[in-house]
């Protein structure tokens, strides 16, 4: 089995109340001749590194990692927390879960 990450810009497939700071990050597990794999048992840890104006926003409790629930087809808040590291300045967020598929993190424009 192989895992697969892509990073590309976010491009909505629908209507989306979510501001993406970064790049989408897609996560799937293949097995040869077999389907892309979406969903397992285990952990995968989704992470973005933060630039200075997102640590402001997950400071201020409106930055979130996103997960699009492929079934119901909108974005899910992935819980997330802020983990510090001394080669990320401005810190890193991290989802623990065990979902695979399409990520972004950013702000719920709504609230």
């Amino acid at each position: 089995a192989s895992v697969t990450l892509t990073r590309f810009p976010p491009n909505p497939p629908f209507d989306t109340q979510i501001e993406f700071s970064h790049r989408w990050l897609q996560v799937y597990l293949n097995f040869p001749g077999k389907q892309e794999i979406i969903k397992g048992i285990g952990k995968t840890y989704i992470y973005f590194d933060l630039t200075k104006a997102d640590r402001f926003s997950w400071n201020e409790g409106v930055l979130n990692i996103y997960y699009l629930d492929p079934v119901e087809n909108n974005w899910v808040t992935c819980p997330s927390v802020l983990v510090e590291n001394k080669y990320v300045p401005y810190g890193r967020l991290v989802c623990d879960t065990e979902n695979l598929g399409l990520f972004g993190i950013g702000m719920d424009v709504t609230e």
